[in-house]
């Protein structure tokens, strides 16, 4: 492209931009993505790069399984172009069989509940990713077990038009047979009753949100949360679990988050950075059952290195603004959902503070993509890129637990972990993870991890 250009010219003007491919995404929401806009002067060495991480702006919506972005109708005189912006669409409807286990982990239910189907909930998820066209998205989860969950969420980036506020809601209800009440030598001490349902948990949260840049995101989230818990545990098992031996909690929550996000490619980014920073409130004065408030802040930076491997480094930090006693359930730190340390992938470490950081040095093994053709009646899902990256870890992290910390001996003392692994990277954002990985304990053992 560069070749056909006049010697000496130094800016290209943007005339207009063609969007083709977009069945169902308006082209508003695709020309929104973009950092140029018609009438725009661009360097003309600038010209490729720019088209390159547009075109890698508009992958990272998810909306899209290819984008190519090029240059048409070049007015050489005087400079003039129109940049085509031509989509694949991705699919973005999916009605998917559940099948969740009712422990916190894989690794968990496989070795120390030997991998039991009866711990395991059935049900579905509906998602849209394009609801309306406008990027909107909509999940709703059923599922019936040891746990019966209603899960709906949806989300709309924006709805001025200027596309800069956006909202959203999410309904959460659930029961369960199964409960973890206790936490003693670091490992969950649970309590299964078919008879009865040891804990209802209902949550409304409602979110306003503001984007007013491509990287930049500040959302402000208000909601009610219910928990209820058998008399058996308030009263024998564990009476401070929802502190003071009661049966109830209610609070509202006020939550106040920042983000800032340029990785390239943000499923498995090879460079860039994430930051996020939340203040929020649980208990604003309406009911008195819990009293807390925290700052978080989440680092993630990525850096290239040559041929094309990289290192990727992850910070989280959580400090309690409120320093009071916080009953247990309102205490997890390590060992639920994504905050965990590689290695401790068996082990609970409860407490009010916690700070970790992870690094993985990546190095491609293997970068190959397959055409199915009309074999793969979906269109956005003919072309299935898969790349191997073997990867060398290590972890370090702390909790501080100054109300739950007996006979928990990974609470108030430093852990760390090493390891390698593979990732397998496949479309543009599933990632499943091997894992050989050896804790402070003398522990070696293989995990497997995914986000699809």
């Amino acid at each position: 492209m560069a070749g056909s250009l006049t010697a000496g010219a130094e800016m290209v003007y943007v005339d207009s931009i063609c969007v083709q491919g977009n069945e169902r995404t308006k082209t508003a929401v695709i020309l929104r993505e973009l950092d140029f806009r018609p009438g725009d002067s661009l360097p003309m060495s600038d010209l490729q790069p720019c088209l390159e991480r547009n075109r890698l702006y508009l992958m990272n919506t998810g909306l899209f399984s290819e984008v190519l972005l090029n240059v048409r109708d070049w007015q050489v005189p005087d400079n003039r172009l129109v940049i085509s912006v031509r989509v694949q669409e991705a699919w973005y409807f999916y009605l998917i069989p559940l099948f969740e286990l009712a422990d916190r982990n894989f690794n968990l239910w496989w070795r120390d509940y030997e991998h039991d189907f009866r711990r395991i909930n059935a049900g579905f998820i509906l998602h849209h990713a394009n609801v309306t066209g406008r990027r909107d998205r909509l999940k709703i989860t059923a599922q019936l077990g040891f746990t019966r969950k209603l899960d709906l969420d949806y989300a709309l980036p924006f709805f001025d038009r200027v596309q800069r506020w956006g909202l959203g809601f999410r309904l959460f209800l659930s029961d369960s047979q199964y409960l973890r009440y206790n936490t003693v030598d670091n490992k969950e001490v649970f309590r299964y009753d078919p008879s009865e349902r040891l804990l209802h948990r209902f949550q409304l949260i409602g979110r306003l949100q503001r984007r007013p840049a491509l990287h930049s995101l500040q959302r402000l989230e208000m909601g009610f949360f219910r928990t209820r818990i058998a008399a058996v545990v308030a009263e024998d098992l564990n009476p401070d679990f929802l502190g003071e031996g009661r049966p109830l909690q209610r609070y509202f929550l006020l939550r106040y988050t920042f983000e800032w996000d340029d990785r390239d490619v943000r499923p498995y980014p090879r460079r860039g950075m994430y930051l996020s920073f939340s203040l929020e409130k649980r208990g604003l004065g309406v009911f008195k059952e819990l009293r807390a408030a925290y700052g978080e802040v989440l680092l993630k930076h990525y850096l290239p290195l040559r041929r094309r491997a990289g290192l990727e480094s992850i910070f989280r930090s959580r400090i309690a603004i409120q320093r009071g006693p916080q009953p247990y359930y309102n205490s997890r730190a390590l060992g639920y959902g994504k905050d965990f340390l590689r290695g401790y992938e068996y082990y609970l470490v409860d407490g009010l503070d916690m700070a970790f950081a992870k690094w993985s040095l990546r190095l491609p093994l293997w970068n190959r993509v397959w055409n199915w053709g009309k074999a793969m009646p979906v269109a956005g899902l003919r072309k299935m890129p898969l790349r191997l990256y073997f990867c060398v870890n290590g972890d370090l992290g702390y909790v501080h637990n100054p109300w739950h910390g007996a006979g928990n001996s990974l609470s108030d003392s430093w852990l760390w972990s090493t390891g390698v692994g593979l990732d397998i990277v496949s479309y543009y954002d599933k990632v499943f993870q091997i894992q050989l990985s050896g804790n402070r304990l003398g522990e070696i053992g293989l995990f497997l991890h995914w986000d699809f």
